[in-house]
């Protein structure tokens, strides 16, 4: 798609990543992506090269290579702050609400509607579609420091999680239904803890064997 203008004043935003205390990117609907380097005090608008919502930012921690997804399948890298953008090929329509990149900058997940799932190993250049045995849709996913431990997390009460980088995933037993909507683990892989509707706060502290 062609660039795009930017609409900051106006436009919903859905995701926020900061690489420091000062360097940071903000993106939502209307393709709209904007970079700060003051920590916020100002923001400028930057060409995402495409018209849907975005979902997911992530950014390496050179504050150079990056990743935007969201809907109709959309997933956009940089390799220069910002300033441009490429689309790269997701294989699928389905809203993308949620990605994670390790710091190798290769092995990344992404997470999306109807238990959409995609894996990749090349830093983007390619993603692969994994089964996640889930149609809820996802909302969330989150990788330990090790880039092959991950969970994920959606209505329903699903958690998702893998041990191998996204090859195989297998349920974990919330004991909820509501929709869960975010997680963060410990360095461990052990401690984590996850939020949903209706005031839901899980904790576990065996990666996820009991919550």
């Amino acid at each position: 798609a062609p660039p795009v203008p930017q609409r900051p004043d106006t436009a919903t935003l859905r995701s926020v990543f900061f690489v420091s205390a000062t360097t940071g990117w903000a993106v939502g609907d209307d393709g709209t992506v904007l970079a700060t380097r003051d920590g916020g005090s100002t923001w400028t608008a930057q060409v995402g090269g495409t018209r849907e919502s975005l979902r997911g930012v992530q950014f390496l921690g050179n504050g150079l290579i990056g990743w935007t997804v969201g809907d109709g399948g959309a997933i956009h890298t940089t390799r220069d702050g910002g300033r441009t953008w490429a689309a790269q090929t997701s294989g699928t329509r389905a809203t993308l609400t949620s990605l994670q990149i390790a710091a190798d900058g290769l092995n990344g997940l992404i997470a999306g509607q109807g238990g959409t799932l995609l894996a990749t190993s090349t830093g983007g250049n390619t993603w692969t579609a994994q089964s996640s045995g889930t149609r809820e849709n996802l909302h969330r996913i989150h990788f330990a420091d090790d880039a092959l431990r991950a969970w994920a997390v959606g209505d329903g009460g699903t958690v998702l999680f893998t041990s191998n980088g996204g090859r195989e995933w297998t349920a974990q037993a919330s004991g909820t239904e509501v929709s869960l909507w975010n997680l963060s683990f410990a360095p461990d892989a052990r401690r984590g803890w996850v939020v949903g509707g209706n005031g839901t706060l899980l904790a576990t502290e065996d990666g996820g064997v009991r919550w």
